[in-house]
């Protein structure tokens, strides 16, 4: 089955009622075939009970308007980093007020167009307040991400809706162990874990029925076939605590670089291995005295390159901390977001807290919608080589949990000519979805 897409965008002046209308087709991603992915145990199924009874609304329902033309490429699938949204809107959904990105659903004039349920429609509205800004791409996503957007950097406010979040849709797995997760690679789950007696640090990995099965693999990782990797002694001077929070993972073209939090939190660790693990290459210790920050419990995280570590201080306020100058310290802009407690993934340099997005290239904070208990979920940024999968949460003693994003590109729709919409306009969008054998 193939689909063609097909983009109409409306501009009507309120004064006159005149109409300016422009019409651009569109491609299709590999964002609905990395979504319907199985991952065997670790997530078994796309087709929650929501989606098995509604898949064109719920996998293809959302609506992302950005001010910047997106690279035509099927496996551009995740946005990059430097872009803005302009608009959003999703499936359903009658918003009025703040944030002013977010639109509505027209379900009068959307729906299927024939008998034969070869083309289909959705219409997003949007009013003279509301998605104003540059338009030079229209990409439909999953009807959850067209809530949540992708920052919303013209109000900066947000909303949230309980239903429609970060985590619909995921149907994650329970890794059930007492280690902190730290990478998903190549079928392995590799994890650590600290012994304060002996002062020592293990790294382990367990084998896990991603698209591989072992018979030997079982659900619960506790109880799976653990294989010891490295041992370290601790290289600073301070001994380890028992508590490592906000995990994060970046592996780079030779190393894996992770940092963490101790608790109580007095200082943040970065530790680089090569890929194999043969033995510890570098430490960083970042400390209140280093940075002249002092530190609370926000989120705290890698950026892309491993260079710079980001955390937050007692004004809830965040910062980069350059690991080759510790003194080398930068606020963050923040374009009113509320700084949640953890991040939930990173796409390259675009990186996913509970409640904002942080953009490397733009350096700032944006809000996001999600739902009410969004600083709720302690995850951890695990890295995973396929990056349909996320850290949806965990419970106690580091119990993560992973399950599949939803805030993929399912469509790319870049217009011929960039069209700005203001304060005197309303603004209709008509995606048209054809079916084909």
């Amino acid at each position: 089955m193939r689909i063609k897409g097909h983009t109409e965008i409306q501009l009507t002046d309120v004064r006159t009622g005149k109409v300016k209308t422009f019409h651009d087709d569109n491609m299709m991603t590999n964002g609905l075939a990395e979504f319907m992915k199985n991952h065997g145990m670790l997530c078994g199924t796309p087709f929650t009970a929501e989606v098995q009874n509604d898949l064109i609304n719920t996998l293809l329902g959302g609506i992302l308007l950005f001010d910047t033309a997106l690279t035509e490429n099927v496996n551009n699938t995740r946005l990059a980093d430097g872009i803005k949204m302009t608009a959003n809107a999703c499936h359903g959904l009658t918003h009025t007020g703040d944030p002013t990105e977010l639109g509505s659903y027209d379900s009068n004039e959307s729906g299927w167009q024939n008998e034969a349920h070869t083309v289909y429609r959705h219409v997003f509205t949007w009013t003279t307040s509301q998605g104003n800004g540059r338009i030079a791409s229209a990409c439909l996503t999953s009807k959850p991400h067209g809530f949540v957007g992708e920052g919303n950097s013209t109000s900066r406010t947000r909303t949230i809706d309980n239903n429609l979040n970060i985590f619909t849709y995921s149907s994650g797995e329970q890794l059930n162990n007492d280690k902190a997760v730290i990478m998903v690679s190549d079928n392995e789950v590799y994890y650590m874990s600290v012994d304060t007696t002996d002062d020592t640090l293990t790294i382990s990995k367990v084998h896990v029925a991603d698209n591989e099965c072992d018979l030997r693999d079982t659900k619960n990782i506790s109880n799976a076939i653990e294989e010891e990797v490295l041992v370290v002694q601790n290289p600073t001077s301070t001994p380890f605590t028992s508590m490592m929070n906000h995990v994060s993972c970046r592996v780079l073209s030779n190393s894996v670089v992770v940092s963490w939090a101790e608790y109580p939190l007095s200082r943040y660790l970065v530790l680089t291995f090569p890929k194999t693990f043969a033995s510890l290459t570098s430490y960083v210790e970042v400390t209140p005295q280093a940075t002249s920050l002092t530190f609370a419990d926000l989120s705290s995280f890698l950026n892309a390159d491993a260079t710079k570590l980001i955390v937050g201080d007692n004004t809830s306020k965040l910062y980069t901390v350059d690991l080759s100058n510790l003194a080398n310290v930068t606020e963050i802009g923040n374009e009113g977001a509320t700084i949640g407690q953890n991040l939930v993934y990173s796409s390259g340099k675009r990186h996913y807290m509970a409640a904002s997005v942080y953009d490397e290239t733009l350096g700032k904070i944006y809000p996001i919608n999600n739902g009410a208990n969004d600083t709720y979920y302690k995850c951890q940024d695990v890295y995973k080589d396929d990056k349909t999968l996320s850290c949806i949460g965990n419970g106690s003693n580091y119990g993560v949990a992973l399950g599949r994003r939803n805030d993929y590109l399912a469509t790319i729709n870049n217009l011929s000519s960039a069209v700005t919409k203001d304060s005197t306009q309303t603004m209709k969008v008509i995606y048209t979805l054809t079916f084909t054998a």
